[in-house]
């Protein structure tokens, strides 16, 4: 709708905020795309959950002047004995993304169950 040179403004914010909404040990890293990926080592699900969550309110509260408000969908996923490696962790990150974009967008969808 806006045009490239928007959308990569608009990725530059979204960026700036998952910065602003991360602690020093926290990996953001763009997936490609629209899509980031957040590495929160040594948290667990509830902070995770939490980090996210900040992360989008923060996002929808913060207007960017070219196309008003921006906002999020997150999918939460973590290391267990059902997903133990990268790539599957990956997975069930995109599958609860999805699952947000499903319930109506700009909502975090994490695990339901805590990890083994």
């Amino acid at each position: 709708t806006f045009g490239h040179d928007v959308g990569d403004l608009a990725l530059q914010q979204v960026a700036q905020v998952i910065r602003d909404c991360t602690r020093a040990g926290d990996l953001p890293c763009r997936a490609g795309g629209e899509e980031f990926c957040l590495l929160l080592p040594n948290t667990g699900p509830s902070t995770a959950k939490e980090v996210a969550e900040r992360i989008r309110s923060t996002l929808s509260a913060t207007p960017m002047k070219q196309v008003g408000t921006l906002t999020l969908s997150i999918g939460v996923a973590y290391r267990s004995t059902e997903t133990p490696t990268a790539a599957a962790i990956l997975k069930r990150a995109d599958e609860r993304l999805y699952l947000a974009k499903e319930n109506g967008r700009n909502r975090v969808v994490a695990e339901d169950r805590v990890p083994s």
